[in-house]
């Protein structure tokens, strides 16, 4: 898990996760936007499992980052999960309708 942009929380799973760390293996060192991201990923992310009851811990650090104090919206990005602050996700929706233009773009997509 981790917070990289948007006090959004991602959730990887471990396989999605390692195929990112290989994808940055193959950009040179010299590439800033790959010690920034590493950066950030790691100080503000964390290695965790799921508990018997199907919970993750999200360590302090990372909640406060992510303003996951109060209630949370959890939403499904088919090969993650995001963990955004109920508030903060309620208004990314309202500055972020679905309007033609993204169904547009979806149907360029092939779906």
């Amino acid at each position: 898990m981790t917070v990289i942009r948007d006090r959004q929380l991602t959730i990887y799973p471990l396989e999605i996760w390692k195929a990112k760390e290989q994808k940055l293996l193959q950009m040179p060192d010299s590439v800033e936007a790959k010690h920034r991201f590493l950066t950030i990923a790691n100080f503000f992310g964390a290695a965790k499992t799921v508990d018997d009851q199907g919970r993750v811990a999200i360590p302090p650090h990372i909640r406060q980052r992510a303003d996951l104090e109060e209630d949370v919206a959890v939403i499904s990005n088919l090969h993650t999960l995001q963990v955004m602050n109920a508030q903060h996700m309620e208004t990314y929706v309202d500055e972020h309708p679905l309007d033609e233009a993204t169904f547009a773009a979806l149907r360029e997509c092939g779906f």
